[in-house]
């Protein structure tokens, strides 16, 4: 009878679980089957598996994908001024909870319109101890 819940014990798989990833392997091996990791090293020891000259080759790769996929427009939000004006948002009656329900929910990008970049100098202004609060101890 006791013998149908042997297999309910928790049982030690056999093998060295990767440190890095949890994969277990055989006795004997060397790297990790899933990450390559040195079982026999500890993880101040690593060598890296990828030479300087692939990982440079891998680098550039991804920065000409990112070359290219910044070809298109650059917006400058940080002179931008919004004013409620250019937002509109539809708003039904409330309700018996009196929860305010929008009909859509506003979007960033359709409720603005940039105006036109100014070259306008914002001027520069030196705070004078007259700008002080009266009573601040």
């Amino acid at each position: 009878v006791f013998d149908r819940f042997k297999s309910w014990r928790n049982r030690e798989d056999k093998g060295v679980e990767c440190p890095l990833c949890q994969q277990r392997n055989p006795e004997d091996a060397e790297n990790c089957s899933r990450c390559s990791y040195q079982l026999q090293k500890a993880s101040h020891q690593q060598k890296a598996t990828v030479d300087d000259k692939t990982a440079t080759d891998l680098f550039d790769e991804l920065l000409e994908e990112m070359e290219e996929d910044d070809g298109g427009e650059i917006i400058d939000w940080s002179n931008a001024a919004f004013k409620m004006d250019d937002v509109t948002i539809d708003v039904k009656q409330y309700g018996k909870d009196d929860a305010v329900v929008t009909k859509q929910k506003p979007s960033f990008a359709l409720t603005v319109d940039l105006p036109e970049s100014s070259d306008v100098e914002e001027e520069e202004y030196e705070l004078k101890p007259e700008d002080a609060p009266e009573f601040v101890t």
